[in-house]
């Protein structure tokens, strides 16, 4: 059955600036059978822009060439991910240091890697897959930043340096 829509009423839609979608629904019809009477009047619609947001929502910073309207800035997301993926892998660790048990804020926690059989540190990981994550991680200690300094300390296995050092002290 073939449609025929008056063009007064089409006309009046567009002037309200109705998308083809809302002119099908006032109308009761398909977006489809709407564009191909719009086109036969020779009519088109406004088609209005969507707001862009202008600057991160977190730090404030001018967006940029924002064509995708995303809401944060490219740090602030690369720092969410490498957040969220610390989290996720000191949970997959125990969520404490294996040394002293300490539990805390996760900026205080280490991947310490007690064989040297690394692949990437984890530091870096914020493009890679949470599998290569995971597998990096269960090849690390979880340790505080205390234990791990202590861990990776050069001098007081130093003999040499030690003596150094006492001397200078006992001048």
């Amino acid at each position: 059955m073939l449609i025929v829509m008056e063009l007064i009423t089409l006309k009046k839609c567009v002037e309200l600036e109705y998308s083809h979608r809302d002119i099908a629904k006032v109308l009761n019809c398909s977006q489809a059978t709407v564009k191909y009477w719009l086109k036969k009047y020779n009519l088109k619609t406004i088609k209005t822009k969507k707001k862009k947001n202008t600057h991160c929502l977190l730090c404030g910073k001018l967006l940029k060439n924002n064509d995708r309207n995303r809401s944060k800035c490219s740090s602030c997301t690369t720092r969410i991910r490498r957040y969220r993926t610390k989290l996720k892998a000191i949970e997959l660790l125990g969520g404490k240091c294996n040394k002293c048990g300490w539990t805390g804020n996760i900026a205080a926690f280490e991947f310490h890697h007690p064989n040297d059989n690394k692949l990437f540190d984890l530091s870096r990981m914020s493009n890679k897959s949470w599998n290569v994550i995971k597998e990096e991680a269960l090849k690390c200690e979880l340790l505080c930043s205390n234990c791990y300094k202590i861990e990776h300390t050069k001098y007081d296995k130093d003999e040499k340096f030690m003596k150094a050092v006492n001397e200078y002290y006992m001048e």
